[in-house]
């Protein structure tokens, strides 16, 4: 909890000198599935106006520790009804699995999701995101596939 507690305040910290920008930070949880048996965990996210939307998502289980980076360049963001807005991107993501077994991924995804501003400076959002790249561990390289998601929530500034 002090880990994800530290993190939040430096993402505060760097982004408390950006005035010429919206700042939109968030977290929430992560799920998925992928060839190397899913992704569970929790994430933050940081978006400034037109800036891809990055996130940072972890998680740890008693085989180990991940963490990975996710960058989305969104291409459409429309609203479908009412407060409910659909959109979808073009991103890319990097993962590191310390443990049992150590491996290292890249690939691109597709993020495809629902966002909702239901207070005016509170977005909630939901989102799936096929994904295709590359993997290596002691294992050798492989095809690293699933469909990621995330479930949260970003504050305005």
């Amino acid at each position: 909890m002090k880990k994800k507690v530290v993190l939040l305040i430096l993402v505060l910290l760097m982004t408390a000198s950006v005035s010429t920008f919206a700042v939109g930070i968030g977290a929430g949880g992560t799920f998925g599935w992928s060839a190397d048996n899913g992704l569970y965990g929790g994430f933050l996210s940081l978006k400034l106006d037109d800036w891809p939307l990055l996130g940072i998502d972890f998680s740890s289980s008693s085989s180990g520790f991940r963490i990975g980076a996710t960058a989305d360049w969104w291409q459409l963001n429309e609203n479908l009804s009412g407060v409910v807005n659909w959109y979808w991107g073009l991103g890319g993501y990097g993962r590191l699995a310390l443990g049992s077994p150590t491996s290292f991924a890249l690939g691109a995804r597709l993020p495809v999701g629902l966002n909702a501003y239901v207070l005016d400076p509170l977005e909630l959002f939901i989102e799936a995101a096929p994904s295709v790249g590359a993997s290596v561990s002691s294992g050798g390289v492989g095809l690293d596939w699933g469909v990621q998601g995330a479930l949260g929530f970003r504050f305005w500034l």
